[in-house]
């Protein structure tokens, strides 16, 4: 059995959720796991594709010995093969060894999908189309997202941080068509005025209105999406592509200018990042 260790939130543990399943096809025993000592519970949307497909535990065990590995060999050891530890989060998947037990790691990369993309796809419209079926508050937003761009800006935890926001600016670049409506999907209560200023949106939905969930779903049933840096809604694009629609993303993906190309799904339209 080999236990792969979820970390991150939704779009980062569908990420590694892809990279097990491309495992599983190898070493067919693999368990996703989480425990109390990481960041990492499972989404709702993880837990409900894991169903028949792979399995999901919560190993505290495991997430114990891992925390105690990381203060002994904080150089990220992988201990004789035991523990697979990727060595970049936007790398693709290496070759697990026979020996290998545990493996952990981001796996950001649009070749660590590729292999997988139809499952993941069947997998992920089942679950998104669910959601904007069963959730009230999608169907009291009346929302009509066929023919708007819909926007995706990633403020909070970003701001101060390595991978930076971007800016009012490169929204204005992107030049949308005014006649067109244009909704934007954030993740604070309010979108700051050099935004409004330049994107004059005729809807704002913050996380006052829909979850996390309902978010993700109503972006991904979209045919212009504009993503944020930002895996949430990397695979909110990697749904509207599978569904024929248009997909603009940053590139590079961060504001220190690193990963240009690694998460540019084949069918994404890379725009010249600016942050602020």
């Amino acid at each position: 059995m080999i236990y792969f260790q979820l970390g991150g939130r939704l779009g980062n543990q569908l990420f590694q959720w892809a990279a097990a399943k491309s495992i599983q096809k190898t070493r067919s025993e693999i368990c996703l796991i989480h425990d109390d000592y990481h960041q990492n519970a499972p989404s709702k949307i993880i837990e409900s594709m894991s169903n028949g497909n792979i399995l999901l535990h919560k190993k505290n065990s495991i997430g114990r010995i891992l925390q105690t590995v990381d203060k002994i060999f904080p150089q990220q050891a992988n201990l004789g093969n035991l523990i697979y530890t990727e060595k970049d989060p936007f790398g693709k998947l290496g070759i697990i060894d026979v020996k290998t037990k545990i493996v952990r790691g981001f796996f950001q990369n649009w070749e660590n999908v590729w292999s997988e993309k139809d499952l993941l796809s069947t997998a992920l419209q089942k679950q998104t189309k669910k959601i904007c079926e069963d959730s009230i508050n999608i169907r009291n937003l009346n929302l009509d997202l066929s023919d708007a761009y819909v926007v995706h800006i990633r403020q909070s935890d970003y701001e101060n941080s390595k991978f930076g926001v971007l800016s009012a600016e490169y929204y204005r670049k992107l030049n949308l068509d005014k006649t067109k409506n244009i909704i934007v999907f954030t993740d604070q209560p309010c979108l700051p005025r050099k935004y409004l200023e330049v994107l004059k949106p005729q809807r704002i939905i913050t996380p006052n209105e829909l979850s996390g969930e309902e978010t993700f779903a109503l972006m991904s049933s979209s045919k212009r999406l504009i993503l944020a840096n930002s895996t949430f809604s990397w695979w909110a694009g990697f749904l509207t592509l599978q569904n024929h629609g248009a997909v603009l993303i940053p590139s590079p993906w961060l504001k220190s200018g690193r990963y240009q190309g690694n998460l540019e799904y084949p069918g994404m339209m890379p725009v010249v990042a600016e942050f602020n």
